[in-house]
């Protein structure tokens, strides 16, 4: 396992080359991926010793669901569930890159004076005026994630409808940025956010031009993960959608993306490792 100094200057430093792999555990038993939800401490340790095993770069730990219809919990609610788990995962795992989501400027605060060195924030900063300030205090990362609304409402036909997606969604992110570096925040990554107050067509439009985020010059994270814009059309559900994760996360991989937030980290370290492979080999190719 890379020390977290270079896993975060391969986010911030470097360009090109395959994605890193952020595996994800959840604590809450309310996840739209119930495979993903570990039900006690040993077994976060268990989850998370597993993932390093299979080739992780990043843990993203969250105590809460953002499905469609969810409800974002409070400080004290959230903090039972996680507090405990950041803990014991960054006593056992010190050189482990931790990020947290979060949109709870106080959870954040926690989490970072525990170990982590990230906050994935869902709200980009938006729910809690005070997370910007927190994490840039601290001189740590952020991962700036764009949702129209919160879970419960964020599906509303009033919160899905763009002109063009893609070019409001370059506008948004280059207007955060600049207002997350006023704040002294400068090293964030951003997540366009599928599945997130976006239609079907959307997230594929998304998708389909994720090269296109590049002009922002942010590292680019993307959790697309067993998401139901996969297995719609798939006409499956979040357990019997894998192939189509790998398939969207080279996509990704391929279109430019720094972060692949992902359940099946051995699966897409595989992936990734033939990509690195296939790029390789064109380079050492001579064609005479």
């Amino acid at each position: 396992m890379a020390s977290k100094s270079e896993i975060l200057k391969s986010v911030f430093q470097e360009r090109g080359g395959s994605p890193l792999v952020m595996g994800i555990v959840n604590l809450d038993p309310n996840s739209f991926y119930a495979a993903s939800v570990a039900v006690s401490i040993d077994d976060v340790l268990r989850r998370v010793e597993r993932m390093i095993s299979d080739g992780m770069d990043l843990l993203d730990l969250g105590a809460f669901s953002s499905r469609p219809g969810a409800i974002l919990p409070d400080y004290e609610r959230e903090g039972t569930i996680l507090f405990p788990a950041v803990e014991a995962v960054c006593k056992r795992f010190s050189e482990l890159v931790v990020s947290v989501d979060t949109v709870n400027a106080s959870s954040a605060a926690y989490c970072l004076d525990a170990g982590c060195e990230f906050i994935n924030d869902i709200s980009a900063g938006s729910y809690d005026p005070g997370m910007p300030s927190t994490v840039a205090s601290r001189h740590k990362s952020f991962i700036a994630m764009h949702m129209r609304g919160i879970p419960e409402n964020m599906q509303l036909q009033e919160n899905t409808h763009y002109e063009d997606v893609v070019s409001f969604l370059i506008g948004y992110f280059a207007e955060k940025l600049e207002t997350l570096a006023r704040e002294g925040l400068y090293n964030v990554a951003i997540d366009p956010g599928f599945g997130f107050s976006k239609t079907l067509t959307d997230n594929y439009e998304i998708l389909s031009k994720l090269e296109v985020f590049q002009i922002l010059e942010a590292p680019l994270v993307a959790g697309l993960s067993r998401k139901s814009m996969l297995y719609k059309v798939c006409n499956a559900d979040a357990n019997n959608v894998l192939p189509a994760s790998l398939a969207a996360g080279l996509l990704a991989a391929l279109k430019g993306c720094r972060i692949l937030r992902v359940h099946d980290v051995k699966e897409t370290v595989q992936v990734l490792t033939i990509l690195r492979q296939v790029r390789s080999s064109s380079i050492h190719t001579d064609p005479h």
